[in-house]
């Protein structure tokens, strides 16, 4: 999670777009810190 936190604000929208949707990330998808780093990169 600490790596997302770091590295998402810093990439392009259309990676941020395939982070969003990426299935390799399920099992992160409904954590707090997930979402809100979401929320705060869009």
């Amino acid at each position: 999670m600490e790596l997302l936190e770091h590295s998402l604000p810093l990439v392009s929208p259309e990676l941020r777009a395939w982070i969003r949707n990426d299935p390799d990330l399920d099992a992160v998808r409904s954590h707090p810190r997930f979402q809100e780093l979401l929320k705060t990169t869009k």
